[in-house]
Parts: C-alpha cells; sequence; structure tokens
C-alpha cells in the first residue's frame, strides 16, 4: 500500500499568523522596555503611593461606617 502525506494548508497557514504575531508582540515587548529607564520613577512611585492612600482611607471609611462585618 502507498503511503500518503496529508498537507493541511490551514493548519500551516495558522502556524504562520501565530510564527507572526508572537513575533510582533515580541518585538513591541521588547521596544517597550527598552522606554522604561526613560520613565521618572519617583513619578510611579509618587503615583502608587496616592493611590495605596485613596484606597486605604476608603477601606477606613467602611470600616468606620459600619459597612465592613
Amino acid at each position: 500500500m502507498e503511503r500518503v502525506d496529508f498537507y493541511d494548508p490551514m493548519g500551516a497557514a495558522a502556524e504562520m499568523v501565530r510564527a507572526r504575531d508572537t513575533a510582533q508582540f515580541r518585538a513591541g515587548a521588547l521596544a517597550a522596555l527598552e522606554e522604561l529607564p526613560r520613565i521618572d520613577a519617583y513619578i510611579l512611585s509618587a503615583a502608587h503611593i496616592a493611590i495605596a492612600r485613596t484606597q486605604l482611607d476608603a477601606f477606613r471609611r467602611r470600616i468606620e461606617s459600619g459597612d465592613w462585618p
């Protein structure tokens, strides 16, 4: 009996698209990482502190009002 290899053109196309998208994602991620040193870490830290304070104040108000078990 003769052996017949099956070629799946849709599967091959899907694999090519997946490889392209993965390469584009990696390139974008690397480009973003290159930009990180340019961001002022102090501003990020201050923003995170402000968010945390706001969340803690809201949580404290819920506890004081009896809204928290």
